[in-house]
C-alpha cells in the first residue's frame, strides 16, 4: 500500500487553520536584561557642599602676598617697598532650576507583564540624572580650562601666574596607536610638573581618558612595564591600569569629543566650545552646591490608572580653582 505524499496535520498552535505558531506562549526567562550602567565619576571627584536656600552662593577667594627685605631704619608702612597688595574676589556658583526624569506605568501594561519593572525604572531615572550631572561637569571643566578668559580669577599678575588652568595640545594624541600612548604620557607628564609648578597638591589627582585609550595605554605604555616598578599598577589580564605619574588613571565616557550648547534650566555654564581628549584634575578643581539631592516620588493617578514616577535633584557646579584644571587636546582632529 502506497502512503500519502502529503498529510493534513492539525496544528493546535495555528490560529484558524493559518499562520505558523501563532497561539504559542512566550516563556519568561526569570531574568530581566537592563541596560548597562554608565560609570559616573565626576561628582565623587569635586567638591560638594549640602546648601540651605539661595539662588547662588558665594565663595570668597583670596591671592597671594609678596615678600621684601627690610631696609635698616625704613618704616615697614612704608607700602610701596614692603606692604603686600592681596588681592580678593569671589567665585559665585548658581542653582540650576529643578533637574527631573520621569515615566508613566500603565495598570493595564502591568498586568499583563509578568516581570517586575519600577525598581528598574526607578533605578534608570537615578542613573539618568547622573549621566546628565557627569556630561556637565566634564563639559564645564573643559571648558572653563580651554577659555583664557575664565582660566584665573584674579586680575593682578602676581596672582594670575598660578591661578591659571593648563591647556596641552598635541597633534596625534586622540588615537589609540602606540604614537598617541607615547603623546598621551608625555601629556600626563606636562600636566603634573604644571600642577606643581602652581602648587596644586598631588593627593588626589585623576587623569581622565576615554576607554578605547585607556585600554591602549595598557598595550601600548609603558606604565605597566615590571622593569620600572610595576608594583601592582594594573596589568594587561586584569584589563586595569591605576596611577601614572602622580594620577589616578580612570576612563570616562562623557568627555566632550565635541563643541557642547548649554540647554534651559541650567543657570551654570555647562557649554564647551570645543572637545578635549583627556582631563587632569585635583578634587579641590570643582564646587558642588547641593540644595536638594536625589529624590524619587511616585503618584498613583486614579483618573489615569497609572503611576508617575519622578527623580529630581536641585543642585549646581562651578570653578573654584582653575589651576587645578589640565586639558589635553588635539587640534588635528578637530577636537
Amino acid at each position: 500500500m502506497a502512503y500519502p505524499t502529503v498529510d493534513n496535520p492539525s496544528i493546535p498552535q495555528n490560529r484558524n487553520l493559518t499562520g505558523t505558531d501563532q497561539l504559542l506562549l512566550t516563556m519568561f526567562s526569570g531574568e530581566v536584561l537592563n541596560v548597562f550602567r554608565d560609570k559616573n565619576v565626576m561628582l565623587q571627584k569635586s567638591r560638594v557642599m549640602n546648601v540651605g536656600a539661595g539662588s547662588d552662593f558665594q565663595f570668597p577667594r583670596i591671592g597671594q602676598a609678596d615678600t621684601a627685605y627690610h631696609v635698616r631704619g625704613e618704616s615697614i608702612l612704608n607700602g610701596a617697598n614692603y606692604l603686600s597688595e592681596i588681592e580678593s574676589t569671589d567665585i559665585t556658583i548658581p542653582v540650576d532650576k529643578v533637574l527631573l526624569s520621569s515615566v508613566f506605568v500603565d495598570n493595564w501594561d502591568e498586568l499583563l507583564t509578568h516581570f517586575e519593572t519600577r525598581s528598574e525604572y526607578s533605578y534608570q531615572l537615578g542613573a539618568a540624572l547622573a549621566r546628565k550631572m557627569d556630561k556637565q561637569l566634564f563639559a564645564m571643566a573643559a571648558d572653563h580650562a580651554l577659555d583664557v578668559a575664565k582660566t584665573s580669577p584674579f586680575d593682578v599678575a602676581l596672582n594670575a601666574d598660578k591661578t591659571n588652568s593648563t591647556v596641552i595640545q598635541k597633534t596625534g594624541v586622540n588615537g589609540t596607536d602606540a604614537t598617541a600612548m607615547g603623546l598621551l604620557e608625555d601629556s600626563m607628564v606636562e600636566a603634573a610638573a604644571a600642577f606643581a609648578a602652581k602648587d596644586v597638591p598631588m593627593d588626589d589627582v585623576t587623569f581622565f581618558i576615554r576607554p578605547d585609550q585607556y585600554y591602549a595605554l595598557q598595550k601600548h605604555g609603558a606604565l605597566l612595564n615590571t622593569d620600572f616598578g610595576n608594583a601592582g599598577n594594573g596589568s594587561q589580564a586584569g584589563g586595569a591600569i591605576f596611577r601614572g605619574y602622580g594620577f589616578n588613571i580612570e576612563w570616562t565616557n562623557h568627555l566632550p569629543s565635541a563643541p557642547v550648547t548649554g540647554v534651559t534650566g541650567e543657570n551654570g555654564d555647562y557649554s564647551a566650545t570645543k572637545g578635549i581628549t583627556a582631563l587632569a584634575m585635583d578634587r579641590g578643581a570643582i564646587g558642588t552646591v547641593m540644595r536638594q539631592s536625589v529624590q524619587t516620588e511616585t503618584d498613583y493617578q486614579v483618573e489615569r490608572q497609572g503611576t508617575l514616577i519622578v527623580s529630581k535633584i536641585v543642585c549646581g557646579h562651578g570653578i573654584l580653582r582653575p589651576e587645578c584644571l589640565a586639558t589635553i587636546h588635539d587640534s588635528a582632529v578637530g577636537v
